[in-house]
């Protein structure tokens, strides 16, 4: 494309004429001669913002544009507004709920092809799942799992891991290679993001490279979108990620197949909340809400709860729903009937396809030590509950 010609004659432009203007040409220029220095000087500005602006677009066009391959200024931009994340608010009454509960070891009956075991989830975690199908979610215990896709997000990432860690609880990370694949600014902070949730005890799932749906890929390339972002996981968390989960939530049993004999398990979910179709907490509680009591009439108590750490809503939202967890609970103790439970282990929701159970049903918890849980639980909610009740009385 031809941005400027040589041969232009400016002179013959309507700004060559009076306002104070020499009309004559400079030799071989055809440009004006201005008939004062400060028109000059302001001729020089003019010149060199064009100069600069169109080097920019030209870097910007270079760079790829948005929205994935952002600029070296735009991403760096980025992270020097996400140094000082706003906080969503947290009930203050929330604050380390579930911590006492997701620090007990939660085991559970693992059935697998060859054997069954009983183990804690940091020892059997990722053998318990290395080489299976598909795990859907549903549950018959009211046990909940909080997923993240399509991070991380260098603004709205590490709010929510604060988050998280105010309300005592651990999720599951699904993240993006492109996010991490790079040198500048933009691609450290987002290392640094899944680095430090690992640290905090997060697990680190694979979303692909470039977050395309493999069904429409050849085997190559979705080998290719696969192991790419698995390299730069491992590299970042010193562990090989053992769960994928597939983009859109597209599958094929030409993907299912390939995706383990590259001993992955997907895992996808069965309490959606609309968070991408909305731009509020608040809707995206309401369908939370409509899911999640939906899924109780066909059967399912609990499950795996899916959010996208890129949007300021769905962040702003997980406070909201736990919320909603924490008084749904004060219904249930008044009942004296199982709680809910936010856990960490992605393991609880698998059961192998050869015990001739249905896809994606969760495995069998053991009931003594979901009982020990669940007595913790109770305890918690006891007192969140009579401080929420006192509140209102004292509101009306």
């Amino acid at each position: 494309m031809t941005y400027f010609s040589s041969s232009t004659q400016l002179s013959s432009t309507p700004g060559c004429v009076g306002g104070g203007h020499d009309r004559r040409t400079l030799s071989g220029g055809g440009r004006c001669r201005p008939a004062s220095r400060v028109y000059t000087g302001l001729c020089c500005i003019v010149l060199v913002g064009m100069g600069l602006g169109l080097g920019a677009g030209l870097a910007f066009l270079h760079q790829g544009g948005l929205p994935w391959e952002m600029t070296t200024l735009a991403r760096a931009a980025a992270s020097k507004y996400a140094a000082t994340p706003d906080m969503p608010s947290v009930n203050s009454e929330l604050e380390g709920y579930f911590r006492p509960v997701r620090d007990m070891p939660l085991r559970r009956r693992v059935e697998l092809r060859s054997w069954s075991a009983l183990r804690v989830p940091e020892e059997s975690f990722g053998e318990s799942l290395k080489g299976s199908d598909v795990v859907l979610g549903r549950t018959p215990h009211r046990l909940l799992l909080f997923t993240f896709d399509d991070g991380p997000d260098a603004v709205h990432t590490p709010k929510l891991l604060d988050i998280l860690e105010r309300l005592g609880i651990r999720a599951v990370f699904f993240v993006v290679g492109e996010r991490l694949d790079g040198e500048d600014l933009w691609y450290t902070r987002h290392r640094d993001i899944v680095r430090r949730a690992a640290q905090r005890g997060h697990i680190i799932g694979n979303h692909s490279q470039a977050h395309r749906q493999l069904p429409l890929l050849n085997n190559r390339e979705a080998t290719a979108e696969v192991e790419r972002a698995q390299v730069l996981i491992h590299a970042i968390t010193g562990k090989r990620p053992l769960i994928f989960r597939p983009p859109g939530g597209a599958r094929s049993a030409r993907t299912d197949g390939l995706l383990a004999d590259l001993g992955y398990t997907q895992m996808l979910w069965n309490l959606g909340t609309g968070d991408v179709q909305v731009r509020d907490p608040h809707a995206v509680l309401r369908t939370w809400r409509q899911v999640l009591d939906r899924e109780a009439r066909e059967g399912s108590a609990g499950g795996i709860i899916l959010l996208h750490d890129i949007h300021a809503w769905s962040v702003a939202a997980v406070p909201l729903i736990v919320a909603d967890i924490a008084n749904r609970n004060c219904e249930l103790l008044a009942r004296n009937e199982e709680l809910f439970d936010i856990v960490d282990d992605p393991a609880l929701f698998f059961v192998s396809p050869s015990s001739g159970r249905p896809e994606g049903m969760a495995a069998a918890v053991d009931p003594t030590l979901l009982e020990a849980r669940q007595a913790v639980l109770r305890e918690q909610s006891a007192r969140y509950c009579a401080r929420a009740t006192t509140k209102t009385r004292l509101r009306h």
